[in-house]
């Protein structure tokens, strides 16, 4: 068994400091912890959020060492949604059993032949768009 390091006691000592601080600093003000603290993590969250659009191109892909870049946010906690996840978000009940075809949150082109939907796309000038199948009915997942 290891015994925890000067650094590490030092850290513990000072997140405890700083948490009785807070908590006091709550409880003058007549809030809760969770309502001093919200602010400051919603603001946090809308800096993240802009950080992590920034790095993505216009088909939502991270572009190469995006990864370096956010790596202020929290594993598995997902900021924000590109437009194109958005638009899906929005309209998969309006173009179920299509293929769509979306650049930059917009719909670009939609039907039942994925292959003309992006031939269709690209004839508008869009070399790499986004393209999603949207199932005619929502199929529950079980995990494995």
């Amino acid at each position: 068994m290891s015994t925890p390091n000067t650094t590490t006691i030092e850290v513990e000592q000072s997140t405890a400091v700083l948490l009785q601080t807070l908590k006091e600093k709550a409880s003058a003000q007549g809030l809760s912890l969770d309502a001093l603290l919200r602010p400051l993590v919603e603001a946090t969250s809308d800096e993240e959020a802009e950080e992590s659009s920034a790095h993505h191109n216009e088909n939502g892909l991270a572009e190469p060492g995006a990864e370096a870049r956010t790596s202020r946010l929290q594993p598995g906690r997902l900021t924000t949604l590109h437009p194109n996840q958005l638009w899906l978000q929005a309209h998969r009940d309006d173009y179920r059993g299509q293929w769509v075809v979306l650049y930059q949150g917009e719909l670009v082109a939609h039907g039942t032949d994925g292959v003309i939907a992006v031939e269709t796309a690209r004839s508008q000038g869009i070399p790499e768009p986004f393209v999603a199948f949207i199932p005619a009915e929502d199929n529950p997942f079980a995990g494995f």
